[in-house]
């Protein structure tokens, strides 16, 4: 089974901030990014009485579901991996100016998701393949809204111009 690295969108949550694409604005791959249809439900509030059978659960009309966490594997291959994986670094976390929430969409699977910022990231590996540098890394996320998606706007021309909630 081969394994091919494909594009993901970006898309900070401040007002008229662009899209930017993983393979096209970062020379970078994502092998994976596994968002969940839906976070895990909620803890329901219960009682547990010793003398009586069962449990007394409170069920809600609508169940609520929790954050989650996710770790995404990237792969950054050009001239310069170490000033690559910098900029990547530095955009999540928000020192371009632009905030550090964001939206994120998969292309591939057509899912997407906002309100996610990153918790951590691993030291990269650093490996050389003719003239280009490789870096190896993980990146790991907070998905603290796991219900609302996200889908891209497109322009008259058929470019993507924003993501979008729904």
């Amino acid at each position: 089974m081969t394994v091919k690295a494909y594009s993901i969108l970006f898309q900070k949550a401040k007002d008229g901030s662009p899209v930017k694409d993983l393979l096209t604005d970062f020379s970078m791959g994502c092998v994976a990014f596994p968002f969940k249809l839906s976070g895990d439900v909620k803890e329901l509030p219960m009682d547990d009485y010793p003398d009586e059978d069962g449990e007394d659960v409170f069920i809600p009309e609508i169940l609520t579901v929790k954050a989650y966490d996710l770790d995404v594997d990237f792969s950054y291959k050009g001239a310069d991996a170490e000033n690559g994986v910098r900029v990547f670094i530095d955009y999540l976390l928000g020192h371009d100016g632009t905030g550090a929430s964001l939206k994120v969409y998969n292309p591939y699977i057509k899912m997407g998701r906002s309100k996610i910022y990153i918790t951590g990231f691993s030291e990269p590996e650093f490996n050389r393949e003719n003239d280009e540098e490789i870096a190896n890394f993980t990146i790991s996320f907070r998905v603290t809204d796991p219900r609302t998606r996200v889908v891209p706007s497109y322009d008259g021309n058929n470019n993507i111009i924003g993501l979008t909630t729904t």
